[in-house]
């Protein structure tokens, strides 16, 4: 099963659910989609011992947890994880809920982490543990992944103006992702772009 290129914005619950039994990462590939101020997980596995390969998408001002991790084996690459301002005390940009985050790949993602409002501020969790992003990469979690905003303006489209730095290679998955120009509507695939530079988030060009 295949989600890709979808744009959720603003819904009640998770942005992306999955609810299965067993698979593996191959099974199921969610490329090239983004969320936005959506109001509980961007993508969760429903509890289910679920693997995913979720690369190259963007989510936005995600209330709980932008990516939860339930099952070992998980792929997360390449994407972009923006927040602009935490305030609940329950927020973690990654959670590894059943299996420790080193039992999955994690790597070339994007943070952008705003500003404390209130809360315990961001963090990343595996299994029951939290950790700041120092600590996450001792982990050998995101050892390629950086902390830096990339400038997204709220106009919908969610492209961002900063250069980001080289993302993973993964042209053997897939090897196109949204244009710039990209535009939804009912019925219709937005426009697509062959990936020339593998940079993070649902875009080709920038970011």
């Amino acid at each position: 099963m295949d989600i890709k290129y979808n744009y959720i914005h603003n819904t009640n619950d998770d942005c992306i659910f999955i609810l299965g039994g067993t698979t593996t990462a191959a099974d199921i590939k969610i490329i090239g989609n983004v969320c936005a101020y959506n109001g509980n997980n961007g993508l969760d596995a429903g509890g289910s011992i679920t693997q995913y390969y979720a690369a190259n998408n963007t989510f936005i001002d995600i209330y709980d947890s932008p990516i939860l991790i339930t099952a070992a084996g998980t792929v997360v690459l390449n994407n972009i994880i923006y927040i602009s301002a935490f305030g609940e005390a329950g927020e973690h940009l990654i959670w590894a809920s059943n299996y420790p985050v080193t039992d999955s790949t994690v790597d070339y993602n994007i943070y952008y982490l705003g500003t404390d409002s209130g809360g315990s501020g961001p963090d990343f969790l595996s299994l029951s543990t939290e950790y700041n992003f120092t600590g996450w990469q001792a982990l050998g979690a995101d050892t390629n992944s950086e902390i830096i905003d990339p400038h997204i303006a709220p106009t919908g489209k969610w492209t961002g103006q900063t250069i980001l730095p080289q993302g993973s290679d993964l042209s053997n998955i897939f090897t196109q992702l949204l244009s710039q120009e990209a535009i939804w509507s009912v019925g219709n695939v937005p426009s697509l772009q062959e990936i020339s530079i593998w940079k993070a988030g649902a875009f080709t060009g920038k970011p």
